[in-house]
């Protein structure tokens, strides 16, 4: 058994990720508190965000994927991810939350907004 030092339970060493830096083998927080804090860093680190910042920007979508809808509970089902943060590669800005395919769309169209128009121009012309 183990205390959590990020929740304080005590939870048995199987709730731990393994770590043979720590003098007894295992991580300091159990396996559910990794998960926020890693995520939590990398909010912070790529974004400059808190998990506050976070819940504000779900918010003001109305916790859903501001491109398609999809909403952030079905997007967390279909994937096991939260929405992706939105930003531009070039300013660094936040834009918003988006699910993982209308993400992955703007990086693979490079945030060209000529490119997307040019396809949504080519499936226009081809939807029959």
């Amino acid at each position: 058994m183990k205390k959590c030092a990020k929740c304080g339970e005590v939870k048995p060493l199987s709730n731990f990720h393994k770590n043979k830096c720590r003098p007894d083998g295992v991580a300091t927080y159990c396996c559910s508190c990794s998960v926020e804090v890693s995520r939590a860093n990398k909010l912070k680190r790529q974004y400059a965000l808190n998990p506050t910042d976070y819940e504000e920007l779900l918010c003001m979508c109305d916790a859903q994927c501001m491109i398609c809808g999809e909403s952030a509970s079905e997007h967390k089902e279909r994937t096991g991810k939260f929405l992706a943060v939105d930003h531009s590669h070039v300013t660094g800005k936040v834009r918003g939350l988006l699910c993982d395919r209308c993400n992955l769309v703007l990086g693979k169209m490079e945030d060209n907004p000529d490119l997307l128009m040019k396809a949504v121009s080519y499936l226009t012309d081809r939807s029959e």
